[in-house]
């Protein structure tokens, strides 16, 4: 049920609202805490994690506000804070549409989503594999951080594809290179076998001509 949710809402936002076109540093994830409501970290809540390129990150042209009677929040750093958008550890300073997805799945099951992003603008599969653009490691890095609460991860979300839908990336490579990325995640001591889920979302070019 959750995982159906899931797909749902995030595609109907996803339709809705179109992304900024406007150029950004693609390796800098959002880090502005000075206008954000810290709370403590739920332990009793459904923890999902999103990795991927712009459509996860902070592009879209509406921003969604935060709650202040929402159940849903965005981990960074070692804290947790009301989710509202620019979404924390994702690349840009616009809308996302991890901030109504959130909520609005709190609110259907009635529980608390706690929401980890580390998606940046641009990245292919390839850069998330590669170390040197940092990507995976800053990523890993807030995981690490979630440790101290005694969680696991419900769902590792992965929403990536117009940069390698342009760079003509075969098949093969592109799978590869995405079973390395997901088998890193399943060692990790967050992970569980019995519990955590991956759900990938479909994805090619974007503006390209027909």
């Amino acid at each position: 049920t959750v995982s159906f949710f899931l797909l749902v809402i995030s595609a109907f936002i996803y339709r809705k609202y179109s992304f900024n076109s406007q150029t950004h540093k693609a390796y800098k994830a959002y880090s502005d805490i000075s206008k954000k409501v810290s709370i403590s970290c739920p332990k009793n809540a459904v923890y999902i994690s999103v990795l991927g390129q712009s459509n996860a990150a902070n592009h879209l042209n509406f921003k969604f506000k935060k709650k202040i009677n929402s159940r849903a929040y965005n981990f960074y750093d070692g804290n947790c804070y009301l989710i509202e958008d620019p979404v924390l550890g994702a690349s840009g300073r616009y809308g996302s549409l991890w901030t109504h997805f959130s909520q609005s799945l709190a609110k259907e099951i009635n529980q608390n989503i706690v929401l980890l992003n580390g998606a940046v603008r641009g990245a292919s599969v390839k850069d998330w594999v590669n170390d040197k653009n940092g990507y995976y490691l800053r990523f890993l890095k807030q995981l690490k951080l979630l440790r101290k609460y005694k969680v696991k991860i419900n769902f590792f979300i992965w929403l990536q594809g117009e940069t390698d839908g342009k760079l003509n990336t075969s098949k093969i490579n592109y799978e590869n290179d995405l079973m390395i990325i997901f088998n890193r995640l399943k060692n990790l001591s967050i992970y569980s076998k019995n519990l955590t889920q991956f759900l990938l979302f479909q994805a090619s070019k974007c503006h390209a001509k027909p």
